[in-house]
């Protein structure tokens, strides 16, 4: 660099300096000022005008960062939600060949709900409505059911629907209760709700149910571990 560029342009060390008006400058300074003003007094008007002008270029350049920011967060938002569309199609495709290993191996092997009749799953029941026709049939405010994940889609924008075929558990091989019938029912949920992944898994799930006092119930749904329920993956209230 050479001592030229180090050293300050001339005459900004004085305290003063003359002005020479040309023609130019006194037209050009007429133009934002009336004749009342002194020459002095239009030249501070111009520097404030030149700061103003230099602070509103400022402004619309931050103006144009926080459009592209604005654009960047929608693109993104685009992309999530095309994610979830496409884990929603890519469920549903895993419970088509989900139905035709089950419908080719059978379904009534190590533990899972049996399928004696299948005109009893051919209209599903929302989950709520299936507790109250349980309640009703065997008398029981608190049971244990086999559940197993079927499929899920989008209900709305906001919401996805889980189907689960469900079938409640007998207190005793003894028992002389009616016998439970095999269900297909639907689960509503929230879209951003993470428990979800809980519940869509081909694994014999149980759902612990319990009318509570209010006359909705509570349901916990577990994994069988070292042959007895797990800890509750899930609490769903319905």
């Amino acid at each position: 660099m050479s001592t030229s560029e180090n050293t300050p342009a001339k005459g900004w060390n004085r305290s003063a300096v003359t002005f020479r008006l040309s023609a130019k400058r006194v037209s050009d300074l007429r133009m934002l000022c009336d004749e009342q003003l002194s020459p002095t007094a239009a030249l501070d008007l111009a520097i404030n005008l030149a700061k103003d002008a230099k602070e509103e270029h400022r402004s619309d350049r931050l103006s144009a960062e926080s459009a592209k920011v604005q654009d960047f967060v929608a693109a993104q938002t685009a992309h999530a939600k095309h994610n979830g569309e496409l884990l929603v199609e890519m469920a549903k495709q895993i419970s088509d060949l989900q139905r035709t290993i089950i419908a080719a191996a059978g379904s009534s092997k190590d533990g899972a709900i049996e399928n004696k009749d299948a005109t009893e799953i051919q209209q599903p029941l929302s989950i709520r409505a299936w507790l109250d026709q349980e309640l009703r049939v065997s008398g029981q405010s608190a049971f244990l059911a086999k559940a197993q994940w079927q499929n899920m889609k989008r209900k709305s924008s906001d919401f996805l629907q889980l189907e689960m075929f469900v079938q409640r558990v007998p207190l005793s091989d003894s028992s002389q209760e009616p016998e439970a019938k095999r269900r297909l029912v639907l689960i509503t949920a929230s879209f951003q709700q993470a428990a979800l992944s809980q519940l869509t898994t081909a694994q014999l799930l149980y759902f612990k149910c319990q009318r509570r006092e209010k006359s909705d119930w509570q349901v916990s749904v577990h994994h069988i571990l070292e042959g007895k329920l797990g800890p509750a993956v899930v609490a769903l209230r319905v």
